[in-house]
């Protein structure tokens, strides 16, 4: 059973993949969703690439195992969060289910992956023209954000920002992002990825 509604969600008017969805329980998504291989791991979980024979679509499951009901709360944030954004440079949210203690998130797919993960595959940084274009795109995401939602991200590197296969640079990872009651609502924590 779906908690939530199941209302249709676009990117824009041509995009007619992507669907909002809350989180089922009761049901295992591998009924829908086929697990081709692994593509990451991280503090939450795993990343796989998985695949929708019925919707002929590809997507990033993102599962965390051991999830009990206690801690599910804090663990979909980034489902109410993604849920409700409806923007080009923010990774699109497909499914979410919760079965037997894990918690499986589907999102867009980015064939590209990471911006990390491609400097790295480069040996080398971007260029000039590169990261202007990169920083621009997820400060049009950023703006978005923080004027439309209200959400801030506390967590914006390399890492989290994925490309995908036409080029698309899409900010992802809402783990341990805020949502804020009206736009200029303060936070005192100190959250995220420490260099």
């Amino acid at each position: 059973t779906p908690i939530g509604d199941d209302t249709y969600h676009s990117k824009n008017s041509s995009d007619n993949l992507l669907k909002k969805r809350r989180l089922y329980k009761e049901q295992s998504p591998l009924i829908e969703w086929k697990l081709i291989k692994e593509l990451g791991d991280g503090a939450f979980g795993k990343v796989y690439q998985a695949f929708n024979e019925q919707r002929k679509e590809h997507a990033a499951a993102k599962i965390i195992e051991d999830c009990t009901d206690d801690e599910l709360p804090e663990h979909t944030i980034e489902i109410d969060i993604l849920s409700e954004c409806n923007h080009q440079n923010i990774i699109g949210f497909y499914d979410s289910y919760y079965h037997e203690k894990k918690l499986y998130i589907f999102l867009e797919y980015c064939t590209y992956g990471a911006v990390d993960n491609i400097m790295t595959t480069l040996e080398h940084g971007l260029d000039e023209k590169q990261i202007c274009f990169i920083g621009y795109e997820i400060l049009e995401a950023l703006d978005y954000l923080h004027t439309h939602q209200f959400v801030i991200h506390r967590d914006v590197k390399a890492s989290n920002i994925l490309l995908t296969q036409t080029g698309q640079v899409k900010l992802a990872d809402f783990g341990v992002s805020a949502k804020n009651s009206y736009q200029d609502q303060k936070r005192n924590e100190y959250i995220g990825t420490v260099y």
